[in-house]
């Protein structure tokens, strides 16, 4: 057998080594979030009890569970306009969605770019009003999406939300810095969502 062949068989053998060891280490990191993104396909609009304007409330019904899915909206007051190929002014929307089967969730999306929640999670800054910023675990959609970020702990998230009539978030976005997104949110009526 010549060395030339030798080489070959040694490599051969190592790549699926390889692979295996890679697929090991792969099953070692965190779970990423089981929750799941779709825009609801024809949504039912809600009407608020009180005008609103900051806010959109969205519903269907769940076909697997029979219980409706409710979301509510809303777009960031400021744009930010990243380099290429992301170019263009761009708005970001902030989502608080109950779902029958995926829970909970704050769901923060932009329109073109990439948030940093590749396979681990990535810390985001809330500051409510003028309070202390607060730190948030995201993850990114099990689809690996890079558009959307699923911001933890619900239930915190919207206590402050309640109280607040403004909200920034600032979250790491690839090659663009951890810009920030500000939001209007007086008038969010979680009672009109959850009925």
């Amino acid at each position: 057998m010549k060395r030339d062949d030798k080489t070959i068989g040694v490599v051969l053998i190592l790549i699926p080594l390889l692979s295996w060891g890679l697929l090991s280490a792969f099953s070692l990191l965190p779970a990423r979030t089981i929750n799941v993104f779709k825009p609801l396909a024809s949504p039912t609009v809600f009407v608020p009890s009180k005008h609103t304007p900051n806010w959109r409330y969205f519903g269907e019904m769940d076909p697997v569970s029979g219980i409706r899915e409710w979301a509510a909206s809303t777009e960031s007051l400021n744009t930010v306009n990243f380099d290429r190929p992301y170019q263009g002014a761009q708005r970001a929307t902030l989502t608080l969605r109950k779902h029958p089967r995926y829970g909970n969730n704050v769901i923060l999306q932009i329109e073109r770019g990439q948030f940093l929640a590749g396979l681990s999670r990535v810390q985001v800054i809330v500051r409510f009003d003028d309070g202390k910023p607060i730190n948030f675990w995201a993850d990114g959609p099990v689809d690996h999406s890079t558009t959307t970020l699923f911001i933890g702990d619900y239930s915190k998230f919207v206590e402050a939300l309640r109280k607040a009539k403004s909200v920034r978030i600032s979250t790491p976005i690839y090659q663009e810095g951890e810009p920030v997104f500000e939001f209007n949110v007086v008038g969010f009526e979680h009672e009109v969502a959850t009925n």
